[in-house]
């Protein structure tokens, strides 16, 4: 499924070895990480300056963030399913 952004809703398949964040203000070392092919719903995106992107997501029975640089955030995940928007049904 071809996408521009990703969004709140949509379902993700990691592309890569990611380590999430430790919280949302805290990189570390100790964050989860998730593998290739781990799948994982968009909760919450944010944009922290012009060139950075956090994602929250659920993916497992736990909640996880990562940030990448925008330019790179579809590189690291790939749109496997989209929840269509409310009232479009």
């Amino acid at each position: 499924m071809a996408t521009e952004q990703l969004l709140p809703g949509d379902m993700v398949r990691a592309v890569h070895r990611m380590r999430a964040w430790e919280d949302d203000w805290t990189r570390g070392s100790d964050g989860i990480w998730v593998m290739p092919g781990q799948y994982a719903l968009i909760l919450q995106v944010w944009h922290v300056g012009r060139q950075r992107t956090r994602l929250r997501v659920l993916t497992g029975d736990r909640i996880a963030t990562f940030s990448s640089y925008t330019r790179d955030m579809l590189k690291n995940w790939l749109v496997v399913g989209r929840t269509p928007p409310s009232g479009s049904l």
